[in-house]
């Protein structure tokens, strides 16, 4: 779906939930710009919201191997540098572990201490990830046995959207269930907190059974 198709998406869902005639003049009819710049602004904000409450299987899925990896055979561990748009971890694998992590926890003092504790911290069997912001943000993983050698297996990511434009790229079956929810925030920035409420309870009771 293109950019434009999107936007008429959204528009269409806002009118299917109806607004008092003072803002008919700002939704509907031939003026339709000053909804339309909202919906653009407010992508990336609505593509986060929709994050929290949607599946995962929704979203874009990128491979980051091949990104700067380095690592300690002594300790056993290592940091695989991630892409710009890397929002969330959704799989890493290196090999020789038994079974992949799902997440990247975040650098914290309690984090940090148990993974500097080669007794406790993550190993083959229970590995651990740990998502380092900065200048570069990286991903530090716990840990493989002394002296193996460090090849990532797998290692994905769910991408985060610059903006608008980037709707080209999302999958198909996020399309309606985020114009629900891009409605719903669109409403927001008007004041027009109950539509806003209709909108995600739409999207809670699957109007349309998110079909287009």
């Amino acid at each position: 779906m293109n950019k434009g198709d999107y936007i008429d998406g959204v528009i269409q869902r806002m009118n299917e939930l109806g607004w008092d005639d003072t803002y008919t003049g700002t939704f509907a009819g031939s003026d339709t710009s000053k909804v339309e710049k909202q919906v653009e602004k407010t992508f990336v904000d609505a593509w986060i919201k929709s994050f929290e409450i949607l599946p995962r299987s929704y979203y874009v899925h990128k491979s980051f191997i091949g990104q700067q990896h380095k690592f300690d055979t002594i300790q056993g561990t290592g940091q695989v540098l991630v892409p710009e748009d890397f929002y969330v971890l959704a799989s890493f694998k290196m090999k020789g572990w038994r079974r992949e992590c799902l997440t990247a926890s975040a650098q914290n003092e309690h984090n940090l201490n148990v993974q500097s504790n080669e007794y406790v911290r993550g190993n083959c069997y229970r590995p651990f990830c740990i998502r380092t912001k900065g200048e570069k943000d990286t991903i530090t993983y716990y840990s493989l046995p002394t002296g193996s050698e460090h090849e990532i297996e797998k290692a994905i990511y769910i991408a985060l959207p610059k903006s608008i434009d980037d709707v080209e790229i999302q999958h198909p079956q996020l399309i309606v269930p985020l114009q629900w929810v891009h409605a719903s925030v669109v409403f927001t920035t008007f004041e027009k907190y109950e539509q806003a409420n209709a909108a995600m309870s739409a999207l809670s009771n699957g109007n349309s059974k998110f079909k287009n």
